[in-house]
């Protein structure tokens, strides 16, 4: 860890909503993928939400929360740490067992929501062109997007704005009696 417990310098923390006194973005920031596929997307999406039992983890999280249009290699650094910890771990029988017995759990799980009509459905839009371009979008242009445009969901934005290389001045958002969760 390059800062080893020293506070983030000012410049790059973002502000956290958090109270004085407590740590924050100041002292730690931890990669957090909502989101690694599509496919565990079901699985993620069968399971529900936790605070907002109310709400489906449908199309607009899956567009609220996808930033996978970029490769971060940088973690790659600590590949061989990781492998000699995960070999280290593995080599304990039991854990080994449960680990592939999870695997196993979860690619069965996926499986399962891959043949069931509506998860294969929603799988397909989820992976469609126009998703993976607005994907790329919003990673290089999520400044550009008002607030109101994520709950409203990706139907909110017009097809002619993908088909255009917009300005470096553009903004496009919608009214928020557009927005729903």
């Amino acid at each position: 860890m390059a800062l080893a417990g020293r506070c983030r310098p000012r410049c790059t923390a973002p502000p956290a909503a958090r109270p004085p006194g407590t740590a924050g973005y100041d002292l730690v920031q931890m990669y957090h993928f909502a989101l690694r596929s599509a496919q565990r997307f079901l699985v993620k999406r069968d399971r529900g939400r936790v605070n907002h039992v109310d709400r489906d983890k449908g199309l607009g999280y899956w567009f609220r929360m996808n930033r996978n249009a970029e490769d971060d290699l940088s973690v790659r650094r600590r590949l061989a740490a990781m492998e000699a910890e995960r070999a280290r771990l593995m080599a304990d029988p039991e854990i080994a067992a449960a680990h592939l017995t999870c695997v196993a759990a979860h690619r069965a799980r996926i499986a399962d929501r891959m043949a069931a009509p509506e998860p294969a459905a929603f799988h397909a839009e989820l992976t469609r062109e126009r998703l993976r371009r607005l994907s790329r979008m919003l990673a290089r242009m999520l400044a550009h997007f008002g607030p109101s445009v994520f709950p409203a969901g990706p139907g909110a934005i017009p097809d002619s704005l993908l088909q255009t290389d917009p300005p470096a001045d553009f903004f496009f958002t919608v009214p928020p009696d557009e927005a729903r969760h």
